[in-house]
């Protein structure tokens, strides 16, 4: 062959190798545009799954990713690993909306269908504002698992196109012998076999195991979303007090229904600025005032200034169980209920009517239950271990009346809250409070073995709320941190 032949030789084989390059290219342009872009598959169910797909869609758009919907036969890997194959797709997010909105759970599978990723989101603003902060945390959560995903490498299995494309050809395979002896068609179909049915497996299995945890990767994954760090609640109280003994002897007490004050502290300072365990701990207390309350005797009508007071503070943690979000509290506090002379009254003319000022320390454990539209419900219930009821003057634990008394206390409380905005919550509810006295009177000391102590209240508050760093602690957000029981408030 001539020079001249064998350049026009050359320049031939190359025009040929242009051409067949741009007709693969023309026929495969999803595995061109792979390369450049790598693509996700998106698909999520429920109501409403618009805000949340379109959320999904701008993370990742805005990370570089070409976004599409993934064509899912089902929720198996080999499901997943064919939707990845079909669509050239580097990994595939697939979400669920439950609640009507308010609560999210995605999960991020790589283009073999194993799970690389996920995380869950909890919002009772409704929809929108569950886009919102899934828009806001996405990245944060799974961007690491997205990035490690291959592009194109929809099934872990080479195609036999893929095969013929990667293999070397006939003139320089031909150059190297081929050992048949150590090869056999049967065993490579016994073992690539074998291969796939432990890949399918272990798929299997990790599956079931997600789906029997599923409930726990909630509660895991609802703590990633944004609890409360500060509520502070203030409002209205109605009580009624009525204080009755075993006899005659010593005077009761009845106090009609009236207006105080209560006002409920729950602080998280943690987690203003950050999630984990941390962010659960915080500060609780509670404060009821009746300023200006008069009592009246039926005998005489003559007024006594009676203010009354029921206060404590103390140490909280939290506790995030999905839906229903407890809170347990130690702590201590004072409850008094005194009369005073005034207004030509004098106080020692109810020389059989003690005061009270218990003193007390206090365990409660709280429940915030999640209802639809907004809605919540709390229940809750501490024990007051009564150090003493006062001992100076009139007061119940005073030389006049029982110094060797013993006084157990309790409360209990429920009521409801509604989020009227995402900074704001409207609540109400009942709780009691109730000491049981045993007076173990003795000598000159009123004869009379027991008596009771009871105060019941209906409230009304406005709480301020606000949310606190995304991830703080491991429970829906928002699904408000129970504050201060109601009995307290």
């Amino acid at each position: 062959m001539t020079k001249a032949s064998f350049r026009a030789s050359v320049r031939a084989s190359g025009l040929v190798g242009v051409v067949v390059g741009l007709v693969l290219v023309g026929l495969a342009p999803g595995d061109a545009l792979a390369a450049g872009k790598r693509r996700v598959g998106v698909d999520v169910n429920g109501s409403p799954a618009g805000p949340i797909r379109a959320a999904i869609s701008d993370v990742l758009k805005h990370h570089g990713y070409e976004v599409t919907s993934a064509d899912l036969s089902g929720d198996s890997g080999d499901a997943i690993a064919g939707a990845a194959k079909k669509g050239k797709l580097a990994a595939i997010i697939v979400g669920e909306v439950r609640d009507g909105g308010k609560r999210a759970k995605l999960r991020v599978y790589a283009a073999g269908g194993d799970l690389i990723g996920e995380g869950s989101w909890t919002e009772h603003g409704g929809a929108k504002k569950l886009a919102k902060d899934i828009e806001r945390t996405l990245w944060a959560r799974v961007g690491g698992a997205l990035s490690k995903a291959k592009a194109g490498e929809g099934d872990a299995r080479p195609s036999k196109s893929s095969k013929a494309e990667k293999a070397e050809p006939p003139e320089e395979k031909s150059a190297e012998p081929e050992d048949k002896s150590s090869y056999s068609r049967s065993e490579e179909t016994d073992s690539k076999s074998d291969a796939d049915d432990n890949a399918g497996s272990s798929r299997k299995s990790k599956r079931s195991k997600k789906k029997k945890d599923d409930d726990a990767d909630e509660v895991d994954g609802a703590g990633a979303a944004a609890l409360p760090a500060l509520e502070l609640g203030v409002g209205a109280r109605f009580i009624k007090r009525t204080l009755t003994w075993a006899n005659t002897n010593v005077t009761g007490y009845d106090m009609p229904l009236s207006p105080a004050i209560g006002l409920t502290l729950a602080w998280y300072p943690v987690a203003h600025f950050h999630g984990g365990w941390a962010s659960n701990l915080g500060l609780a207390a509670s404060a009821e005032f009746l300023p200006s309350y008069k009592s009246t005797t039926k005998s005489d009508g003559k007024a006594y200034p009676t203010p009354e007071n029921d206060y404590w503070g103390g140490l909280r943690g939290r506790i995030p169980l999905g839906p229903v979000e407890g809170a347990l509290t130690l702590g201590g506090g004072q409850h008094a209920f005194v009369f005073r002379s005034g207004g030509g009254s004098d106080r020692s003319t109810l020389a059989t009517l003690p005061d009270v000022a218990y003193t007390y320390a206090r365990v409660g454990l709280d429940f915030r239950i999640a209802l639809p539209a907004n809605l919540s419900a709390v229940v809750g219930g501490g024990y007051r271990y009564v150090l003493n009821g006062g001992k100076t003057n009139y007061l119940l634990q005073g030389p006049s009346f029982f110094p060797d008394a013993k006084i157990t206390g309790l409360d209990v409380t429920a009521g409801l809250g509604y989020r009227v905005l995402s900074f704001l919550e409207a609540r109400g509810g009942f709780d009691l409070r109730r000491y049981s006295i045993a007076t173990h009177a003795s000598g000159a000391q009123p004869a009379v073995a027991s008596g009771t102590d009871q105060t019941i209240a209906l409230w009304i508050q406005a709480v301020i709320v606000l949310d606190g760093a995304a991830g703080s602690g491991a429970a829906p957000a928002h699904k408000a941190a129970p504050a201060p029981s109601g009995d307290d408030a």
